[in-house]
């Protein structure tokens, strides 16, 4: 659940949890290579986690929902962060089209 009374759960409200989780992490100043961008539900993003290792970002949607989110979340985070990998996991199986775990490579 993401959203309770009649507040819509669309891609403006998600890329806004994104932008504040990230900005969150980016105030530590955590001074390392490896680290958790989103923490799920922490950043009232439930199902979703984002690690960043070195110039790679790795996406983990966790639920149906998230998963059905899942392209536009990793598109967003992939521009916001400039990396230069993503890789996307999704732990669905029964749910996973073939082809899905990929490394996409960023593009100038």
């Amino acid at each position: 659940m993401l959203t309770r009374g009649d507040v819509r759960a669309d891609e403006d409200l998600l890329r806004q949890r994104l932008e504040q989780a990230i900005r969150f992490r980016d105030s530590l100043a955590i001074d390392a290579t490896a680290c958790r961008l989103v923490h799920g539900e922490a950043d009232l993003l439930p199902s979703l986690i984002v690690d960043r290792y070195g110039d790679y970002l790795v996406l983990q949607a966790l639920s149906q929902g998230m998963v059905a989110a899942a392209a536009g979340v990793a598109a967003w985070c992939r521009n916001a962060c400039a990396m230069g990998h993503l890789v996307a996991e999704k732990t669905l199986r029964a749910q996973v089209p073939s082809g899905y775990f990929q490394v996409c490579s960023r593009t100038a």
